[in-house]
């Protein structure tokens, strides 16, 4: 059922024999992985080169959790009358159709783990549709704000321009279906280029593209293009979609699912995962989750989701729409530390009322926000706009991949610090806005300066000049030593626009910062000099 709902686990799973986590559902938890046939020295036999690459190129070794169930015990299910649906390398499950009574022979089979799931905490009341996908909202106005505008409120934009839309990057879309996407304009050119990798449902036996299109107006955000009209945050990338639920009802199952959906992304060597679902309440309330649980150890998403970060994958999550609902707070898996978890602001910079708040200060949660309020996306060949956390997670999660291109090397958590570091409101940080707005340019020639090794140590290098998401001009140099250099900013007619002199310190990179009211109108081409004893230079920028 498509609520942002956020849902909750219990005790450690490793002591659980079976759950059942929806009518006629169960999960079995394994004792083990002894005696199977899979080794950890031939990974390619249950992962692909270019998810070994991966973790070769992060020195993430491949380790026990990497290896799949041991196929005996899934056929000891089979033989005992389950149907199973799927299993976890990770967590070292199987999720099962069964009854009763299939379960309890299931159960008696030694490795299987003999302990029991007994959760009783306080309930909370159930999300409503509206919490978890975001109000319906799709309607077209003159005065909506375009697929550039939110892009540019994260600065997005230039790293488009250096020609960072993704490409090369693997990104996988979970979420709850496709309808249609297989179908409109909007994503013809993933199709016709080949960028489509894979889909897989893990809620049901149906076709992704039919059955809710939540997942299609979210991919939109990400890699729908129209004309001049629309373009994605990483129209370039190439894309899983995988479904992990079906819509018409809420199950504790729907988290496994998720765990599913996130090892079959590992397994194809995705590298940046856009989760827009979360989990606090269920149908069945003894399954819902406590506040206590958003610790991002407790529930099975969420440590899930920090597996996937720690096998090489950025993890991007809305925080959720609960922020004037009863549940408040966010929820599962945006609660895992090492998840981007993504709140909702205006294109303004206001903060979004509806949008899900961190349990407190000191929990870092929201990490950021983008816009999520009246934010453009594709639906059949018309751009309308709607709000959630939902939309403000994709357009960032895309801005995440450009990023992973332009710096394939860089470690994910440095990564999400600089993104976490670039915010307008860093170093401090609330529970409405996170660290704020990123600002993606500069956390790219942030994370160009850390790994910066001058190519002539004796000499003034002219690093970079840009534009960050508050309009100033950031301008950066290396020098050997301490010298005096003079900065000039003119247009193409040579009008001057700023002409200062500044020290450079010795042995660093210095940064120049230029508010942009000095320096002339949005949409114009500057040129920036810095010259000095022995050494003059010039780059080019566009001002926003």
């Amino acid at each position: 059922m498509i609520k942002f709902t956020y849902l909750f686990l219990i005790v450690l799973f490793s002591q659980i024999a079976f759950a059942q986590v929806a009518p006629d559902q169960y999960v079995i938890f394994f004792n083990t992985k002894e005696g199977t046939p899979y080794s950890i020295d031939e990974p390619e036999n249950f992962l692909t080169q270019r998810a070994i690459e991966r973790r070769t190129r992060f020195s993430i070794p491949v380790n026990e959790t990497d290896l799949p169930v041991n196929p005996a015990f899934v056929d000891s299910c089979y033989a005992a009358g389950a149907d199973v649906r799927y299993t976890s390398r990770w967590f070292n499950f199987a999720v099962v159709e069964a009854t009763d009574e299939i379960v309890a022979i299931i159960e008696q089979m030694s490795f299987v783990d003999a302990s029991r799931l007994n959760r009783t905490g306080k309930v909370f009341s159930q999300a409503t549709d509206d919490s978890k996908f975001g109000a319906p909202s799709k309607y077209k106005r003159a005065s909506s704000p375009t697929s550039d505008d939110v892009q540019q409120q994260i600065n997005l934009k230039p790293l488009h321009q250096l020609g960072f839309k993704g490409s090369g990057v693997r990104v996988a879309v979970i979420d709850a279906g496709f309808t249609s996407l297989d179908d409109m304009e909007a994503f013809d050119h993933l199709f016709d280029e080949g960028r489509v990798i894979a889909t897989r449902n893990f809620a049901d036996d149906a076709n992704i593209y039919y059955g809710h299109s939540h997942g299609t107006s979210v991919s939109s955000i990400m890699c729908g293009r129209l004309g001049n009209e629309f373009e994605g945050s990483a129209s370039d990338a190439e894309y899983i979609f995988i479904r992990s639920e079906t819509g018409a009802t809420e199950y504790l199952v729907e988290e496994y699912n998720w765990v599913a959906a996130a090892e079959f992304a590992d397994s194809l060597g995705v590298d940046v995962i856009n989760t827009s679902l979360g989990y606090t309440t269920f149908d069945w309330p003894q399954h819902s989750h406590t506040y206590d649980d958003l610790d991002g150890q407790t529930a099975i998403a969420s440590r899930a989701a920090g597996m996937a970060f720690d096998k090489g994958m950025l993890v991007v999550a809305s925080a959720g729409n609960s922020g004037a609902g009863s549940w408040t707070y966010i929820g599962v898996p945006g609660d895992h530390p090492n998840v981007l978890t993504i709140g909702s602001v205006n294109v303004d910079g206001y903060y979004s009322s509806f949008s899900s708040i961190g349990l407190s200060v000191e929990s870092g949660k929201p990490d950021v926000v983008a816009c999520g309020e009246n934010t453009p996306y594709i639906s059949g060949s018309t751009v309308y706009h709607g709000n959630g956390t939902s939309f403000s997670s994709p357009l960032v999660a895309g801005a995440v991949a450009c990023l992973r291109q332009a710096l394939p090397e860089i470690s994910g958590i440095d990564i999400l610090n600089a993104i976490r570091q670039s915010s307008h409101l860093h170093p401090d940080n609330t529970q409405q806005m996170g660290f704020g707005i990123p600002d993606f340019t500069d956390a790219y020639f942030s994370l160009l300066d850390s790994q910066y090794i001058p190519s002539h140590l004796f000499e003034v290098d002219f690093i970079s000049a840009y534009t960050d998401n508050q309009k100033a001009i950031r301008v950066k140099f290396y020098s050997p030593r301490r010298i005096e250099a003079e900065v000039k900013i003119y247009n193409l007619q040579q009008q001057l626009f700023y002409n200062r002199k500044h020290q450079l310190e010795g042995a660093r990179v210095t940064d120049i910062f230029i508010p942009n009211a000095e320096v002339g109108g949005s949409g114009q081409l500057l040129l920036v000099n810095i010259s000095g004893e022995g050494f003059s230079e010039t780059k080019k920028i566009i001002l926003p």
